[in-house]
C-alpha cells in the first residue's frame, strides 16, 4: 500500500529536524542549558511595545510592513526594501492570526476587511509571533557558532563563543525585535558552518547546502552579500590554487561542484527573493537599494575623507557595539595569535580558523563602507566573528592560570558586559514613551494633541471612543507617500510650521524624526550639515523642529521632557541607558499651549 505523498513529506520533514537537533543541539547538554537562558532572558523583553498598532523597531517588518513586504515584492514593477523570504516565513506562522481577524468583520469588503485586519489584537499577535521567530533564529544562530568553535577549536571554546554571542549587545538586541538582521545573520552562520563542511569532506550535498544557506541569507536581507564578496573569490578560487592540500578533493572535481552549487544558489534566490516571480519588481529594487535607499542616508561623504572617518568611527564604536573594551582586546589578540600560530591541518588550521573574520572584514568592506555607515545592525557578523575569537582567547588563556585567577578574569570580562545587556532590556522596558501614554491619558476632555513622523517614533496613542484626546499626524504634501495611514489617527496634509492655524493643545515631538531636520556640528569627513536658514519664520522643517526644542515656539511650551531612566538600584550600579538606532533611548518632548498650561492636573 503506498503512502500518501503528505505523510512523506511529514516524514521528511521530521528526519530533517531530527537530523538539525542530532548536529547543533544533542551534542552539547551544557550549551544546550545556556542557550535556553539566553531564550528566556530575550522573552523578557519582547512585550517592550506589545500591544500595538506599530512597532517601536526602526526598520522592523512587522506589524504593518508585513503586508506591504508580500505586496510590493510580487506586485510587477514594484519594489520592496527587503526580499520576500522572511516575509514569506513569516506570513506561513502568522496566518491564523490574520484569518481570525478576517473572520472577525462584518463583510468581506475591503473597507470591513481592513479594520479589522489592522486592528490592535490582530497586529499585536503578528508582531509577536514576528519577535517569537527572531529570538527562535537567534538561538539557532548561538548553537551554530558554538558547532563552527566545537569543530575548529574546542568543546570549551564553543561554550565560551556562544556566550560571548548572547552578551554581545547588538546581536542579543536584533535577537528579539522583528528587524530581518538577526534572521539573515543566522543564515549567514549556516553557510560558514556548510563552508566547513566542503573543507572537510567536499561532497556536492555540502557545496549545495553552503549555496543554498547563502541564497536564503541574501533573500532574507540584501546586504548579506557583502559577507561573500571577498571570501568567496579567496577561500574558493584563490586559496585552493595556492594551496591544493586544503581540499579534501582534486582541484578539476571543486571546480565542477562550485558550478553545480551556483546553480543551486541562483534558482534558490531568484525564488526566495521573487527576483524569478517579478524580474522587473526585483530591477526596480535593485535601483532602490543603490540609489535612494542607500546614498540618502549614508553619513559619511565621498572620498578618503568620509572613508577615513568612517573606519575610525567603527573602530572606535566596537565597544558600544558589542561589549566593553577587555573582552574585545582579547578577541583581537587571539585574532593576532592565529595569524602568527604555526599552520595546523583541517578544520583546524590556520586558513579555517581565520574564516569567521574573513566573512566579517569581507562585509565591513563591501557592505558597511560602501553604505557609509556605522551603526548596531551593519557589523552584526563583525560581533558575531569576535565572540567565536573571544571564546577562543578566554579558553587558551583559562589553562594558563590559577583556578582564583582564572574566575577573577571571567568576572572582569563576562560581569560588564552582563551589565550592559541588562541595561539594554531596562532600556527598553523604561521606554520614555511610556510616560508620554501616562501624560496623555490625564488630558482635559476633547483636547487636541498632534504629532509628526513614523509610527516608529511614536507612543502609543490612545484611539478608541473613550480617550479623552483625538490625535492628527501632519506631514508636508512633499513627503513620501509610503508613509501608511494609521487607523483613528487623523492625516493633515500641511507645513510644519503652520501649527498656529491648526491650533492644536499638546504637540508630541519625537527625538527619532524632529532630529533628522537639525543642523548639528560634523566632524571631518561626515556629510555637511544643511545651511541655515531665515530664522524668521517656522515654515522650514529644521526651524520648526529647532524652535519647538528649544522652547522657542510661539504659543506653546514645553510641559516636560520624556527620557529613558533606570530603576534607581540599577543607576546605583552604573548601569545607563542603551542608544540602539533611534528606537531605544528616545527623547519625547511634550508642548502645551497656554489653555492647557493653566491647568492644575497638568
Amino acid at each position: 500500500m503506498s503512502i500518501p505523498s503528505s505523510k512523506i513529506d511529514y516524514a521528511r520533514m521530521r528526519g530533517v529536524l531530527r537530523e538539525l537537533r542530532e548536529t547543533y543541539v544533542t551534542p552539547d547538554a551544557l550549551l544546550a542549558r545556556g542557550v535556553l537562558v539566553f531564550a528566556l532572558t530575550q522573552l523578557a523583553t519582547i512585550g517592550w511595545d506589545l500591544p500595538c498598532m506599530y512597532g517601536w523597531e526602526n526598520d522592523g517588518v512587522a506589524p504593518r510592513d508585513l503586508f506591504g513586504g508580500l505586496a510590493f515584492n510580487l506586485t510587477p514593477g514594484n519594489g520592496h526594501r527587503y526580499p520576500l523570504f522572511h516575509y514569506l516565513l513569516l506570513a506561513l506562522l502568522v496566518w491564523p492570526v490574520v484569518l481570525l481577524g478576517v473572520l472577525g468583520a462584518p463583510s468581506m469588503r475591503l473597507a470591513d476587511l481592513m479594520p479589522r485586519v489592522l486592528s490592535v489584537p490582530v497586529l499585536t499577535g503578528i508582531a509577536l509571533i514576528a519577535k517569537l521567530l527572531s529570538v527562535a533564529m537567534g538561538c539557532a544562530s548561538l548553537f551554530v557558532l558554538a558547532r563552527i568553535a566545537r569543530r575548529t577549536l574546542s568543546v570549551s571554546a564553543s561554550r565560551w563563543a556562544a556566550c560571548f554571542a548572547a552578551l554581545n549587545l547588538s546581536f542579543a538586541y536584533y535577537g528579539r525585535v522583528t528587524n530581518v538582521d538577526g534572521p539573515y545573520l543566522m543564515w549567514v552562520a549556516l553557510s560558514l558552518d556548510r563552508m566547513l563542511d566542503v573543507f572537510e569532506r567536499g561532497e556536492l550535498r555540502d557545496y549545495r547546502g553552503f549555496a543554498l544557506c547563502a541564497a536564503l541569507a541574501l533573500a532574507t536581507k540584501d546586504q548579506a552579500y557583502g559577507v561573500y564578496a571577498i571570501t568567496l573569490p579567496v577561500y574558493f578560487v584563490a586559496l585552493p590554487w595556492a594551496k591544493p592540500d586544503v581540499l579534501p578533493i582534486e582541484r578539476a572535481l571543486h571546480v565542477r561542484r562550485l558550478g553545480s552549487a551556483a546553480l543551486v544558489g541562483c534558482v534558490s534566490y531568484g525564488l526566495a527573493s521573487a527576483a524569478f516571480l517579478n524580474p522587473t519588481g526585483f530591477v526596480h529594487r535593485f535601483h532602490l537599494l543603490t540609489g535612494t535607499n542607500s546614498q540618502d542616508w549614508r553619513r559619511y561623504e565621498h572620498g578618503w575623507p568620509g572613508l577615513s572617518a568612517n573606519i575610525v568611527d567603527l573602530a572606535r564604536s566596537q565597544a558600544e557595539f558589542f561589549w566593553p573594551w577587555p573582552v574585545l582586546a582579547l578577541a583581537w589578540l587571539w585574532v593576532l595569535v592565529v595569524i602568527v600560530q604555526p599552520t595546523a591541518a583541517g578544520l583546524r588550521s590556520r586558513w579555517i580558523r581565520l574564516l569567521p573574520l574573513a566573512f566579517a572584514l569581507s562585509s565591513v568592506a563591501t557592505f558597511t563602507l560602501v553604505a557609509a555607515r556605522c551603526e548596531h545592525r551593519f557589523v552584526l557578523p563583525l560581533g558575531l566573528a569576535l565572540s567565536y575569537y573571544a571564546g577562543a582567547a578566554l579558553t587558551d588563556v583559562n589553562r594558563y592560570v590559577s583556578r582564583p585567577l582564572r574566575y577573577a578574569l571571567i568576572a572582569v570580562l563576562l560581569l560588564p558586559a552582563a551589565g550592559r545587556s541588562l541595561s539594554l532590556h531596562l532600556t527598553q522596558w523604561c521606554d520614555a514613551r511610556r510616560q508620554v501614554e501616562g501624560w496623555l491619558a490625564k488630558l482635559p476632555l476633547g483636547s487636541r494633541v498632534e504629532t509628526y513622523g513614523l509610527g516608529v517614533y511614536l507612543p502609543r496613542f490612545d484611539r478608541t471612543a473613550s480617550s479623552p484626546y483625538r490625535v492628527q499626524r501632519v506631514a508636508p504634501e512633499s513627503a513620501p507617500a509610503k508613509r501608511p495611514p494609521i487607523p483613528g489617527m487623523l492625516e493633515i496634509q500641511d507645513a510644519y510650521g503652520h501649527v498656529a492655524e491648526r491650533a492644536p493643545d499638546v504637540l508630541v515631538v519625537t527625538e527619532g524624526f524632529a532630529t533628522r531636520f537639525l543642523p548639528s556640528e560634523r566632524a571631518a569627513g561626515h556629510v555637511p550639515a544643511p545651511e541655515t536658514i531665515d530664522p524668521e519664520s517656522f515654515r522650514d522643517p529644521r526651524e520648526f523642529f529647532s524652535a519647538a526644542l528649544h522652547d522657542r515656539l510661539p504659543g506653546y511650551r514645553v510641559m516636560f521632557v520624556a527620557e529613558a531612566r533606570l530603576p534607581r538600584i540599577a543607576e546605583l550600579l552604573g548601569l545607563k541607558p542603551i542608544h540602539i538606532h533611534g528606537s531605544t533611548a528616545a527623547i519625547t518632548w511634550v508642548l502645551a499651549n497656554e489653555r492647557l498650561q493653566k491647568l492644575n492636573d497638568l
